[in-house]
Parts: C-alpha cells; sequence; structure tokens
C-alpha cells in the first residue's frame, strides 16, 4: 500500500512544498521552503509532484519493451520487493545476487533503482551504446551545420547535398574537419518532418499536411452562415469595342453554407473593393427579378435572397471596413473574420471557388488553366473571345446549373436542400423581404463625410446639388455621402432619419465618368502647362475633355493601353449594375438630350419695370 512519505514534493496554490505529518483525516502539516514556515492545509488543495524525476536519465518505455525483458523486470522487482522487507544484510544480497544470477555489485544496483511508485518499469535495463542526441562531432562543427540548415533548407528546391555542400564549404574556409552527407542529413532529420515541410514549403503546405481539423460545419438552417470570398477567374476576356485580350476578371461571391446555395455575386473588371462588397451582399439580399429581365435569358432561374444571419469571410481591408462593420451592425448582421493563415475555416466557399474553375470554367476558350504546367503551349490570350457582357451570361447559366446538379456533401442539389428547407408539410414558404431595399443597398455603399454648403457638395473634385438639400445647409455639420466609384454622375447625401438624398452634379453638361477614368486623365495632364496653371474649374474641365478623348481612342481601336481599355470597358459595364442595382439613379436628360446648347451662355429676356 502507498503512503504519504515525509519530505514528499507537492504543489499547494502554486507554491512548491514538502509532506511533513497528517494531522486530521482531511488535513496535513507542509513545509514552504521558501518562506521558511509550516502550513496546516486541506489534503484536497494539494498535488503530487516528482522533481527528482526531472534529474533522473530517461528511462525505457514499458509499453515498447520485449516481452523477455518485461517478464525479467517483473521477476526482479518482486525479488528486489522481498529483499527490501528482509533483513538487508550481506547474506540477504548475495542470496538476491544468486537468484538473479548476477555479481554482488550489480545486485546492489538493481535495489538502488527500485521505485515504489513506478513498479516493474523501474527495473527494465537501459539501451547500450550512446544515448540518443550524443554526437562525437566538434561544436564548432555543429555550430556550422546548424547554420547552413539555417540558410540552404529552405525553398522547394532543397536537398540534403545542397545543405551539406554549404557546410563544407564553411568548414574548409574555417579550417574544420568536412562532416559526412549522412552526418548532415541525420542533423536535417532532427528538426522532424513537420518543421522540415514547413522550411521547405511554407506553412499553408504544412497545415495542409499535419495540422488538424476535426471540426465540420454543420448548419440545418438557409441564411444562418453564408461565407464570402474573391476570386480571379480563371479566363481572359476581350473588351467590347476592339476585341482584344483585356484581362481575368474578378468574382466576389457568397455562398450559403447550410445548401450550398450561390446566394448572390458580383463580377468586375477592377480589383475587388468596397463597391464589390457592397453589390454582391445587395445581389445575394434582393430579390432579383430585375437582374434576371436584364440579362435576357428565359431559361435563367434564380429564386434565392434573403438576410443572412452571419456572413463570414477573410481578414481582406474591405471585409474589415468600418462600413461594412457599421451597416451590418445596423441590419442585424454578424460578421465573422478567419484566423490568420487559416484559410480552410472558409472551406466551402473556397471549394466552390475551385469547384467553378475545375468544371467549367477550365473549359471556356481563353482560359489560362490553374498553373503554367497544366497550360503548356497554349495561348490563353490569343484564344480569348468572350466580352465581359458574355461571361457575365455564361457564368449565370453555369451559376444555374451548380444549382441543379447533385451535390456530394448534401447527397442532393442545391436547390432541392433548399426548396426542402422552405417546405414544411407540403406548405412553401420564403425568406422574408427587405422594407427599404434601396437604404439597405446604400448602407453598403462606399461613403465619405462632407458639409453641405451654400454651393452643393464637393467629392471628388466635383460638385453636386439638389434643391432638397437646402433644409440641411450647414456649414459646421459633416455628413455621410454614399457614392459609385464607377459613375460619379450622382452621390447620395445621407440627412436626418438615415434617409438618402439623391444628389447630381452641380453641372448637368458634365458627362459621367469612373474614379480610375479621371486618375488616368489627371495622370496624362499633370505634365502639361496648362493643367499645372489652372484654377479648379478649369482642371475640372480639363480633366472631363481628356476623359473623352481617352474614350473616342479606345472606340477608335488606335493606340490605347490595357489600362485605358479596362477603365473605359468598367464604365461601359456599369450601366449594366446600375440597371439591376436597387440604387439605379432616377433617369435624367443627358446633355443634348433635350435640345439645348448648353455651351451658348443663356437668352436674355425683356423684363418689364
Amino acid at each position: 500500500m502507498k503512503k504519504m512519505k515525509k519530505g514528499q514534493a507537492l504543489l499547494w496554490r502554486g507554491v512548491q512544498c514538502t509532506y511533513q505529518a497528517s494531522l486530521t483525516p482531511d488535513k496535513v502539516q507542509v513545509y514552504l521552503a521558501d518562506e521558511s514556515r509550516y502550513e496546516v492545509v486541506p489534503i484536497g488543495e494539494l498535488t503530487p509532484i516528482r522533481i527528482e524525476a526531472l534529474e533522473k536519465p530517461e528511462k525505457p518505455d514499458a509499453l515498447v519493451a520485449s516481452e523477455e525483458a518485461w517478464q525479467q523486470a517483473r521477476l526482479r522487482f518482486d525479488q528486489v520487493v522481498r529483499y527490501l522487507q528482509g533483513a538487508r544484510d550481506k547474506s540477504a544480497l548475495s542470496l538476491l545476487a544468486k537468484k538473479m544470477n548476477v555479481s554482488e555489485p550489480r545486485a546492489y544496483q538493481i535495489v538502488q533503482k527500485y521505485d515504489e511508485d513506478e513498479g516493474p518499469s523501474c527495473m527494465l535495463s537501459s539501451r547500450r551504446g550512446r544515448k540518443v542526441g550524443a554526437t562525437l562531432v566538434l561544436s564548432s562543427v555543429e555550430s556550422v551545420i546548424r547554420e547552413a540548415i539555417k540558410t540552404e533548407w529552405k525553398g522547394p528546391g532543397t536537398t540534403h547535398r545542397k545543405v551539406w555542400k554549404r557546410v563544407r564549404e564553411l568548414c574548409v574556409t574555417a579550417g574544420y574537419p568536412v562532416p559526412s552527407v549522412n552526418t548532415v542529413t541525420a542533423r536535417i532529420n532532427l528538426l522532424g518532418e513537420r518543421e522540415k515541410e514547413r522550411r521547405r514549403s511554407g506553412s499553408k503546405s504544412t497545415n495542409d499536411t499535419f495540422q488538424a481539423r476535426p471540426g465540420v460545419n454543420r448548419r440545418t438552417t438557409p441564411l444562418a452562415v453564408l461565407e464570402m470570398d474573391h476570386c480571379v477567374v480563371d479566363c481572359i476576356i476581350v473588351d467590347e469595342t476592339t476585341r482584344r485580350p483585356l484581362c481575368r476578371p474578378w468574382a466576389t461571391i457568397i455562398i450559403d453554407r447550410c445548401t450550398r446555395i450561390v446566394m448572390g455575386f458580383y463580377l468586375s473588371i477592377h480589383h475587388p473593393d468596397s463597391f464589390s462588397v457592397a453589390m454582391a451582399i445587395t445581389h445575394a439580399t434582393l430579390t432579383k427579378d430585375n437582374w434576371l429581365s436584364l440579362l435576357g435569358d428565359e431559361d435563367l432561374d434564380y429564386p434565392y435572397y434573403g438576410v443572412p444571419e452571419k456572413i463570414c469571410m477573410d481578414n481582406a481591408k474591405e471585409f474589415v471596413s468600418k462600413v461594412l462593420k457599421r451597416a451590418a451592425e445596423k441590419h442585424r448582421i454578424k460578421l465573422a473574420w478567419r484566423p490568420f493563415g487559416k484559410p480552410w475555416y472558409g472551406g466551402t466557399i473556397e471549394r466552390l471557388n475551385g469547384t467553378l474553375n475545375m468544371s467549367y470554367i477550365h473549359f471556356l476558350p481563353g482560359t489560362t488553366l490553374s498553373d503554367v504546367k497544366l497550360r503548356g503551349e497554349y495561348d490563353s490570350s490569343k484564344e480569348s473571345c468572350l466580352t465581359f457582357s458574355e461571361f457575365r451570361l455564361w457564368f449565370s447559366r453555369c451559376i444555374q446549373q451548380y444549382h441543379n446538379e447533385k451535390h456530394r456533401i448534401l447527397g442532393m442539389t442545391p436547390h432541392e436542400k433548399w426548396m426542402e428547407c422552405f417546405s414544411e408539410g407540403g406548405k412553401l414558404s420564403h425568406p422574408a423581404l427587405v422594407d427599404d431595399a434601396k437604404g439597405f443597398a446604400l448602407d453598403f455603399m462606399p461613403e465619405k463625410r462632407r458639409v453641405v454648403s451654400r454651393d452643393g457638395v464637393s467629392l471628388n473634385s466635383f460638385k453636386y446639388w439638389c434643391p432638397a438639400l437646402s433644409p440641411y445647409i450647414c456649414p459646421g455639420k459633416r455628413r455621410v455621402v454614399k457614392y459609385n466609384p464607377n459613375a460619379l454622375k450622382v452621390v447620395w447625401v445621407q440627412v436626418d432619419g438615415g434617409r438618402y438624398i439623391e444628389t447630381p452634379f452641380a453641372d448637368l453638361t458634365i458627362p459621367d465618368l469612373s474614379i480610375s477614368e479621371r486618375k488616368i486623365a489627371i495622370g496624362q495632364l499633370k505634365e502639361k502647362s496648362e493643367y499645372q496653371g489652372a484654377s479648379r474649374a478649369q482642371r475640372q474641365s480639363l480633366v472631363i475633355r481628356q476623359s473623352a478623348k481617352n474614350r473616342d481612342l479606345v472606340a477608335g481601336a488606335q493606340k490605347s493601353t490595357k489600362r485605358m481599355r479596362k477603365a473605359v470597358e468598367n464604365a461601359q459595364q456599369t450601366k449594366f449594375s446600375e440597371s439591376v442595382s436597387a440604387i439605379r439613379p432616377a433617369e435624367r436628360s443627358q446633355p443634348g438630350e433635350s435640345g439645348m446648347d448648353y455651351t451658348k451662355p443663356p437668352k436674355k429676356f425683356e423684363v418689364d419695370l
């Protein structure tokens, strides 16, 4: 029977102490050496520790010992126990040595190994030879090997021989003996497979191979959790005017984790930004009747919509913006971000991106495939033929096809899963509609804060004015101004009560243009003297004129840069986005449509005084 021994190391409230005596059935006396005092404590507050175990050499593992070695250890343990219970004199030790078939000094060593707590394992013989980790290489050479491993064992092309060559070079320079390749290989193997893979292929590949991911995303209701992400499409498109290769479009996609329905998406020529996020969320949340009618395909069907409870995404700049957080909080949508460097937390959307590329997009003309090896001699730019409008229609059909194909995880199609979730007892139901669709969409739009002054609102070097803003002129108060970076002709000023007032250019003769077109025009004009010495109004006029020239240049298929063609194409495609969006501006006649010539001063009328 094991009992507590005087001097046994214990832990009490995080303080190391030793057992002295038992005072009552539930209390003992301990000695706190650091404080040089005794203390009476409840037995339940004590935790045993074994400091001496840290000082003992590593012992053999009973689980890996052979059956013969284990039987011998048990026999010796029983013999030592009987010896310790006896007289412990010289004759008893001689008898013990005879039973064990060893010398008396060896028998004494075996007795010293006895550990009541450890049991027969203490009698297992230690492995002969050099201990694990012991080396015969000079410490100076070991230092050189460590340095070579640190600098050379990295990247996909690394090899053991590459590291050894670096070791040889350093050792010859320092005058040290050169270790063998096997010695260097053994030191590399001490890193462990995980660390070797991390240095060779990076954290992502290492996590994919070694990291445990036992969790499963299980959601029983639609719209409970949505995942959103950007991806660049593996296909090159051409511009509408010249049919020359333009770029790979971007897609911002939102998928429902429960039904695997693609709730909404936004395709763009420009790199994803806060506007892409706003358009994707709006498309996912609102009904899509107007969008379907403008696509012009009667076979397309997209009955999925609804306000989500939670949206998961990565840590891209546009996903952590204050605008998105505030809009989501206003509409009671929870936002969740993945831990850095752990893309599998968004496994549903990542898998969808791979499915769309591998099963659909890689069969399009102009596809770039996944990498250079797969592409081979295929010229993606030369074979590209789809315009952005054509690709948008094709992509919409692709999503519908995906919705009606059996999903491996669901065991049915995503559409069937959606219908199952919204059917109960043969009765069909629908998600709730958004009360104010336009207000919902504008809440997620990019914004800036501006003052409503007597001459209107200034934004992106343009003036905006609407008579409805008159009651809200206040030089000391900044208001939220929502805008579309791809169509600057109108902004939306938020006034009291959260209501938005649509506000066009103060000068109605100014044609619509995008921020990217404006930046290109300014870059082209900066070096010109007429721009340097011009006033603010004159500069604005020059920028508008230069943007018009750029559009004419692209339309004429002359020497125009790809950046310029992308800006013009983006501005043209914005017309479709505006037409299907809840934030589409009110119809206004463009300059020239009314029959008036705005370049001439107004005609003076005679007034009777």
